[in-house]
């Protein structure tokens, strides 16, 4: 239907191809507000463009922000692009997102004159159809362009708009009349495009932002749906109550107060917290934690792992040990000797023999415990006096004297660990 229009391009040239193109984006969106629609067509790329260009939150970064001086202002978002910062494919994190907007996450004026300026003239030669409320026609489709109602989106203060002047037998209208003659049909919308420069909204200059109560943003949380996602309407009614309940606090009569305990049980409803709603204190008490012997079998070796499950599939031998030969002469200053050593008498002035050395290939020397008192926690070779620590342990420490050397910290079969 499309394609008799290109016959003449003189002709072509004074039709308006902008506005049949918002009218059938216009009627798709409408369509797929049903929830049973699972198609959408159109020219959708321009629907993207609108977003990326007014909402901060779902926009990617483009290297060059600056309007393109042979082609539309939408071309610049063909450079490339970065989406570091931005969601993407996550539907139920974008529509929390958009739910959580705030003023500042908003590009309310997109369109500076700065911008509008460095524009081709074919971009702006229809601009002052730009605030004209007026039908925007395609063939049978009518849908309404009503920049009334986004004033500030031209740096105008919004009123509280009109109702909307889409009407729901508009939207009954398809191609499947046998009306043929669409020119006959909507002569009436045609008229009235005719006449858009006489429907140009005008208004005053916006001075400073909207505040929270004014006029206009208390009607419109009466009248527009707020959010779009279960998370988001459960933030933004908690966010509400407070400020409910700082408002009769102000006044603190026992009517109020009782609100405000009721609306603070609507609160943690909201949040999904209701299990915490209960008397004080809890009615259910946590049972007793089970305790274990600590103390170890007198034959039981230290630090050593316990049987294995798994079993064996065959006998395997040992690995053998090498067997340094001891040297007769004095060992080397870099050698350090076997010594065992109380951990917390390592600071004595001089060497006790306690008892017998074991035996092993060097000689060995044992410290006595300076004091018979629980000494502070120990970790290696410091000292922390924050966690109280066993009484009388004591750890020997092995070297080799060949290029490798072990350490082997172990507790004596002499005492038993506390």
């Amino acid at each position: 239907m499309f394609l008799p229009l290109l016959e003449d391009l003189r002709e072509a040239a004074i039709y308006s191809w902008g506005g049949a193109c918002l009218a059938f984006l216009y009627r798709e969106l409408c369509r797929v507000a049903v929830t049973e629609t699972k198609e959408i067509s159109g020219p959708l790329f321009i629907l993207q463009i609108w977003a990326w260009e007014r909402f901060k939150i779902i926009s990617p970064s483009i290297r060059d922000p600056s309007a393109p001086h042979d082609a539309p202002l939408g071309a610049r978002w063909s450079r490339a692009r970065q989406i570091t910062e931005v969601t993407t494919h996550v539907l139920p994190q974008i529509r929390y997102n958009l739910d959580r907007m705030r003023p500042e996450d908003i590009t309310w004026e997109p369109y500076s004159e700065e911008l509008l300026d460095e524009l081709p003239d074919m971009c702006i030669q229809g601009r002052p159809s730009w605030k004209t409320v007026v039908p925007l026609i395609c063939f049978h489709i009518i849908e309404w362009h009503q920049p009334d109602r986004v004033m500030r989106q031209f740096g105008l203060a919004q009123p509280i708009p009109a109702p909307p002047m889409q009407t729901d037998e508009l939207h009954d209208i398809t191609l499947r009349l046998s009306e043929s003659n669409w020119a006959h049909h909507h002569a009436t919308y045609i008229h009235r495009w005719n006449r858009r420069e006489q429907y140009i909204v005008q208004g005053q200059q916006m001075g400073q932002p909207l505040h929270h109560h004014s006029e206009y943003m208390e009607w419109y949380r009466r009248a527009g749906r707020r959010w779009i996602s279960i998370s988001g309407a459960a933030i933004g009614c908690v966010e509400d109550a407070i400020e409910d309940c700082l408002i009769k606090l102000q006044n603190p009569s026992t009517q109020n107060v009782a609100e405000v305990k009721r609306t603070l049980r609507k609160m943690m409803i909201a949040l999904e917290q209701e299990s915490r709603l209960c008397q004080m204190p809890p009615p259910q008490s946590a049972p007793q934690a089970a305790t274990f012997n600590d103390e170890l079998e007198e034959d039981q070796p230290i630090n050593q792992p316990g049987p294995s499950r798994r079993p064996a599939r065959r006998q395997s031998r040992p690995p053998r040990r090498r067997q340094h030969q001891m040297r007769q002469s004095s060992p080397p200053d870099d050698v350090m000797p076997h010594i065992a050593f109380h951990p917390f008498a390592w600071h004595r002035a001089g060497p006790i023999p306690l008892a017998p050395a074991p035996s092993h290939p060097r000689p060995s020397t044992v410290f006595q415990p300076y004091s018979e008192t629980i000494p502070p926690h120990y970790t290696g070779w410091m000292l922390t006096p924050s966690i109280p620590g066993p009484s009388t342990p004591w750890m020997t420490y092995h070297s080799h004297v060949q290029s490798r050397s072990t350490f082997d910290f172990t507790e004596s079969r002499d005492h038993k660990h506390q």
